[in-house]
């Protein structure tokens, strides 16, 4: 990859962001700051309902640390699938249809460089939300164990790779679904696909009748719940390895911090160069051959 091409293009994509916010009208600002206002209310809700949720499983005894991590360990999975298939989406758009694509591959870059670009546009784009979403459980879950300033850096970093990872898999599933069944329908099919997926998704989340936790009396029935939910804990993929870093950063657990941390870098950069390498065989054409069923 040419380091001076693709911060060229970061430049220029950071400058029609400062000219777009130049041109916004008077009511585009008020529509803005609105919606902000808005997101602002719902992340202190989030936060102030996720940290009464782990503050009382703080105080169930015996099981009530248990309970926590389990609880982490869905978030994270949830997280994890939803950024999957949000990657897969996106890319569709930045990689084969966004209107600057066609420009950007007649210009003297190397192709490597371009994808680059625009792979880093998809997780950013996918990512985000879902940043902003995790921020207030964590802020939460820091509160409740006391936990100091470095949990929320060290927090801040392990997640690149996490979303990294997850980019990995949804770019990677959108160059071969590409490649393979070229067609102009393919971004409305997923998506009509990826809202399925998210009823579903609801619905084994009803099936575990989380409420249930809040029921301590219940114990033996609570002991029941903990083993069935140790199935979407799902302990090979990185959504349980996140889990297990700020579990063990809670506990000072150096050796499993170290070894969780140190493999969720490693899959990451063993992703990025799967992707990349992947990309450098089937993008370009890729493209081409969906431009030609268009």
């Amino acid at each position: 990859m040419n380091m001076k091409q693709f911060l060229l293009l970061i430049k220029i994509k950071l400058q029609m962001w400062q000219n777009q916010v130049k041109r916004l009208t008077f009511f585009e600002l008020v529509k803005f700051f609105a919606l902000s206002s808005i997101g602002i209310f719902f992340f202190i809700g989030l936060h102030f309902g996720f940290y009464r949720i782990l503050k009382y499983l703080e105080t169930v005894p015996i099981i009530g640390k248990i309970l926590i991590l389990k609880l982490l360990a869905m978030i994270f999975l949830i997280f994890f699938l939803m950024l999957i298939f949000s990657n897969l989406i996106t890319s569709l758009t930045t990689l084969f249809y966004a209107k600057d694509v066609p420009f950007l591959l007649s210009m003297p870059l190397s192709r490597r460089t371009i994808f680059i670009y625009k792979f880093a546009q998809t997780v950013f784009y996918s990512s985000w939300m879902v940043g902003i979403t995790l921020l207030p459980f964590l802020l939460a879950y820091g509160r409740v164990k006391t936990l100091n300033i470095f949990f929320y850096l060290t927090s801040s970093l392990i997640s690149l790779p996490f979303f990294l990872i997850a980019g990995c898999l949804g770019v990677i599933l959108s160059l071969l679904l590409v490649h393979l069944f070229p067609s102009p329908r393919l971004r409305s099919f997923f998506l009509v696909f990826t809202i399925l997926l998210g009823g579903i998704v609801y619905l084994l989340i009803r099936l575990l009748q989380p409420e249930e936790l809040a029921k301590p009396d219940r114990l033996t029935e609570i002991i029941q719940y903990i083993t069935f939910i140790q199935a979407p804990t799902a302990t090979y993929l990185p959504s349980w390895w996140i889990t297990s870093v700020i579990s063990a950063y809670g506990v000072s657990n150096l050796v499993d911090f170290r070894f969780y941390t140190l493999l969720l870098f490693g899959t990451g950069l063993l992703f990025l160069i799967l992707v990349l390498g992947l990309a450098e065989r089937i993008y370009s054409s890729a493209w081409l051959t969906l431009q030609s069923v268009n």
